[in-house]
């Protein structure tokens, strides 16, 4: 996809970072995601943050399909909406990040659990852009995440 970038002047591109389900945007052009690279005449070049309220929601096990080329339809979720943004980097590890919004509202501060298979947890609040803690791992993998009462309850609460 085409940009200009009002820092350096110059048309660039966005190169994509991490796996992303296939399709385009209503505009027809192909999904700019936050993380992803605006290639230009910037040095370092600029990260993209998008603003639309489009959400992509992966699973661990379509994004590892995803870094292996092939295709994975959409899951959607009701109620709370969770976007989980994955994104692969030459290593092979994994970089996880859960935003939460309840319809139009974040839901800051509200208490969350996350538990990964192989048991490790972590524990917080929801940020002021309804971020959890981001979560490394060396391996694609899957996770729960505790709400509310249910994290406040839940064994491993710090």
């Amino acid at each position: 996809m085409k940009t200009y970038c009002t820092a350096c002047k110059q048309e660039g591109f966005i190169a994509p970072k991490g796996p992303r389900l296939p399709g385009t945007g209503p505009n027809g052009k192909p999904w700019a995601l936050s993380g992803d690279i605006n290639v230009c005449g910037c040095n370092p070049p600029p990260v993209f943050h998008a603003e639309r309220g489009m959400k992509m929601i992966v699973t661990s096990q379509e994004a590892a399909t995803l870094a292996g080329g092939s295709s994975a339809s959409a899951a959607s979720t009701a109620g709370t909406e969770v976007a989980m943004a994955v994104q692969t980097v030459a290593s092979a590890t994994y970089d996880e990040q859960v935003r939460a919004g309840i319809r139009t509202t974040l839901p800051q501060n509200y208490p969350y659990l996350i538990e990964l298979s192989d048991g490790r947890t972590f524990a917080g609040h929801v940020n002021s852009n309804g971020q959890l803690q981001r979560i490394r791992s060396e391996i694609a993998d899957s996770h729960t995440v505790y709400w509310g009462e249910d994290a406040l309850v839940h064994k491993d609460w710090t």
